[in-house]
Order: structure tokens, then sequence, then C-alpha cells
């Protein structure tokens, strides 16, 4: 069975020059004092400090200063500007486009695909991207379908933020059991898609166990039954198409799957860029602009947002 967390290890020693300690991935047991520099715990995996910066998944995803202090000047260049008014900031709406259409291209969406029409946008972070996901999810099956008690479909390890959402959207969480490989499966899924399902949500992987879904198996499932199908790639988005390079087995999980129709990467991981960014893409704009509020009767005039935030 393919686990990322193998081969993020094996990156991780040889990009680090800074090994501090070892504890245990699972079962870390801390003594003495509790900052990070007198913590002692069981050795069998590597923690790389490269002061001040400590490199621990979940937290933060940058390893060395250098690359700290060239995003602190990037983001000094920009720090006044607002990416909500795209006419007075062209420049910033460029880099967005332009960050959009990597990652798509990353998820082998774009020009020369199986998803020639992949678009998305830039958003604060995976819980972000993941609502955003939802919201058009739903908005989208009541346009198309007139699903008005929507529910999702998700295996119990997926993110918390699909709990969030569906307290958000007034959505039905029904939550799927995983198989004994701890992977959620597309004939799982089957059983519990209803006539009220607006979508069902793989995990690349999920967080508690590292382990990719049968992405392939679910998207058909959804397929099968009309149903969108997020991926939520928020944390192996920018890992699995380069483990994959790198000749390991990866199996399916980007828009070269048929059904599925939207993805969740995280620039902020390992994109190493600041948090919080990331990126939502869907495959197809139909679907995109049920993300967006347009509010063209106000008072105030046209207000058009993207995402949840309006200034950014």
């Amino acid at each position: 069975m393919f686990c990322w967390q193998d081969v993020l290890l094996q990156m991780l020693w040889y990009q680090s020059g800074c090994l501090r300690e070892w504890f245990d991935w699972t079962r870390p047991v801390a003594t003495g004092a509790s900052a990070p520099g007198n913590t002692v715990c069981n050795h069998s995996v590597p923690v790389f400090l490269c002061p001040p910066i400590l490199l621990y998944p979940g937290v933060v995803y940058i390893s060395n200063e250098a690359h700290k202090e060239l995003l602190d000047e990037t983001y000094a260049l920009f720090s006044w500007t607002n990416p909500l008014h795209a006419d007075v900031f062209p420049s910033v709406r460029q880099m967005e486009a332009e960050v959009v259409a990597m990652t798509a291209a990353m998820m082998n969406g774009g020009p020369n695909t199986s998803a020639p029409d992949a678009c998305g946008a830039m958003s604060s972070g995976g819980t972000e991207s993941i609502l955003l996901a939802v919201k058009a999810a739903r908005d989208y099956m009541a346009a198309h379908k007139g699903i008005r008690h929507p529910e999702m479909v998700v295996g119990v390890s997926a993110h918390a933020a699909y709990w969030k959402a569906a307290e958000y959207f007034n959505i039905k969480l029904v939550q799927a059991p995983l198989g004994p490989d701890y992977r959620l499966h597309g004939s799982t899924v089957a059983r519990y898609i209803t006539r009220n399902t607006v979508l069902v949500v793989a995990s690349a992987p999920g967080f508690p166990h590292g382990v990719v879904d049968d992405v392939a198996g679910i998207a058909t499932a959804a397929r099968k039954r009309g149903v969108l199908c997020h991926v939520d790639a928020c944390l192996g988005g920018f890992l699995l198409p380069f483990v994959e390079r790198l000749g390991y087995e990866v199996p399916l999980f980007d828009f070269r799957v048929p059904g599925v129709t939207s993805m969740s990467v995280d620039t902020h991981k390992f994109g190493m860029a600041h948090k919080g960014t990331s990126v939502i893409l869907y495959r197809s704009p139909n679907i995109r602009r049920h993300q967006f509020t347009a509010i063209t009767d106000w008072t105030g005039g046209l207000y058009i947002s993207p995402s949840m935030a309006g200034s950014r």
C-alpha cells in the first residue's frame, strides 16, 4: 500500500541539513521543559529544525531560514494590495491566475488534457477551499437537479472541515466506514449515495492515516449516479505528482479520473508558500460559477466576490 509518509520522510531527510532530534510519529513522549529544544521523544522518525523554524507537518512546512526570508520579502512587495479589487491590482490577479493554471496542470487539468476546461481560484487555506467546493456543489446540484435537502458522503477519515461545511451550508453529513486498509472505497460510497446526494469526497491522502482513498472507484460511483466528486489533495497535491515521477506507484487521484469534478490543493503546505493560501480547482467553469457571490442590485453598486472573503 502506498503511504505518503514513507516517501515524505525520505524527501525531508535529504532536504534538511539540520537534524535536531528524533521522535515517534504516532506516540511522541515529551519529558522535561515544553520548549521544542528541550523535548525528548521516542527515537524512530526524524524531526528537522532549522532555527527558528520547526518543520512539523500540520503546523508549518518551510524547512529553512533562506526560504522564509524569500517569502517574507516577496510578501512585503504586495502587502498593500487587495485582490478583491482586481481592476486596481491587475498584477495580483495575473499572479493568482498563473498559480491556479500551474496547479491545474499538476493535477492533469488544462490544455491537452482530459479536463481542458479546468479552472479555479485561490483561497486562504485548505478549509476555505473545502468550504468553497461544498458550497459550489450544493448550489450546482440545486440548480441542475433541484435538490433542496442536500447530503454529502465522506469517509470517517475525511478532514474536519467537511463537518464545518455541513454546519455552514445546512447539508446532511453522511459518514461512510473505511476498509481494513484504512481507505474509503467506491463500493462503500455507492451504498450511501441517495437521490439527495450532492457531493462525495475522496482524500489524497487522508490526514489521520496518510493513505490515498480509492479515488477511481469513488469517482466512478459518483459519476454513475450523476453526483459531483471532490478530491481533497490539500496535503498530497504538491507531493504525489513528484512521488509518481520518482517511480513510486501512486493510484490515480486527479483529473485523469473521469468522475473527479473538483480538487483542493494547498500551496501553503508542500507548495512551500506563506500561510494561508490554497487552490480550489473545478473540472468545469459551470461548477465554479456556483462558488461566486454576485450582488447586482445592492445600493452600493456591484459586489462580486469569488471566495468566502471580501478583502484579502
